[in-house]
């Protein structure tokens, strides 16, 4: 595996094209067990760095070890261990891609996170979180319960990449896309 960057600005770059790029746009290609771009690689190399800026974490890690709000800005565990509440920013935007409506971007719900949850519990990866239901409370908000006490929920949700849920029907595969989505500052 291995990743190739280049800026959004004009012209070419050491390693971007040659034509012209929208600015704010991160031009990434690398390769993975499972194609060009896989949600969740298992290989950690610099394509899985490049990819949390594509995608964003629902929650992040410090230099410290402190985690902090990424897509999810709230999240509250239940006193069992069983479950949390997560809240996920107002705002949050998918960046356009062919997968959603018209091929436009569109502000991420609940109901993504909910889809997020399913596709990272589908892992066969060698850390497969346990995730257990999720219930939709509202649009920003949603239910995440565990199939075992979890004394870490952080850790567990920090494996987590808010997709969109359109990329459960509109896409032909949405562990192996060959353009990245997701609500990161690049795309």
């Amino acid at each position: 595996d291995g990743a190739r960057l280049s800026h959004g600005g004009r012209g070419a770059t050491e390693t971007g094209p040659t034509d012209a790029v929208e600015r704010r746009s991160l031009r990434v290609g690398w390769g993975s067990v499972r194609g060009p771009y896989s949600v969740y690689p298992v290989a950690i190399t610099t394509a899985v760095a490049a990819r949390q800026l594509l995608t964003g974490p629902l929650i992040g890690l410090n230099s410290t070890g402190q985690f902090l709000p990424g897509a999810a800005v709230h999240w509250e565990q239940t006193s069992d261990g069983l479950s949390v509440v997560i809240e996920i920013r107002k705002g949050a935007m998918f960046n356009a891609h062919p997968c959603l409506p018209n091929g436009r971007s569109r502000e991420a719900t609940s109901a993504d996170l909910a889809y997020s949850i399913e596709l990272r519990n589908q892992q066969t990866a060698l850390f497969k979180p346990g995730f257990g239901p999720t219930e939709i409370i509202d649009d920003y908000r949603a239910r995440v319960t565990f199939i075992r006490p979890s004394p870490f929920p952080e850790a567990m949700l920090a494996s987590v990449f808010l997709v969109p849920k359109e990329l459960a029907g509109e896409c032909d595969d949405p562990q192996n896309l060959a353009q990245p989505v997701g609500t990161g500052p690049f795309r």
